[in-house]
């Protein structure tokens, strides 16, 4: 998946017009919508009290020409209040190779599922052409 406006950096931030935004720490994950008709996967970040006074308010991730949407379960033992936190970003395959969410230093493979891991161990995997990053 191509991103058009922004890049992804050390799994927890998205850097847009030299502008570093900390989904880990200083935004909760809110929700995310998959339009079947549209084939396309919107998530959704509020800033929370860790941001900085000029983070903006919410962050829309929407990735078009969805191939593959994934949601993986929860752990049950871990508390609800994990379900908002982004634990890292990275990728994930099919190949025999690999065993869950990795990172790597290059271009990823097109082929390759781009994987939301939160604290709470819910992972959502999504495959598609291209993202794009609203900031308002």
């Amino acid at each position: 998946m191509r991103c058009n406006n922004f890049q992804i950096q050390n799994g927890i931030y998205f850097l847009t017009d030299d502008v570093e935004l900390d989904i880990h720490n200083c935004y909760d994950f809110k929700k995310f919508e998959y339009n079947i008709e549209h084939r396309t996967v919107t998530l959704q970040w509020s800033s929370n009290k860790y941001a900085k006074a000029n983070d903006p308010e919410e962050l829309l991730l929407t990735m078009t020409g969805i191939s593959v949407f994934e949601v993986h379960p929860r752990n049950s033992s871990i508390p609800f209040t994990e379900d908002d936190c982004l634990n890292s970003f990275g990728y994930d395959s099919d190949e025999d190779w690999a065993d869950g969410q990795f990172w790597i230093d290059k271009a990823p493979e097109p082929d390759w599922y781009w994987s939301f891991l939160f604290q709470s161990e819910m992972e959502i995997l999504v495959k598609g052409d291209y993202a794009s990053l609203k900031i308002k």
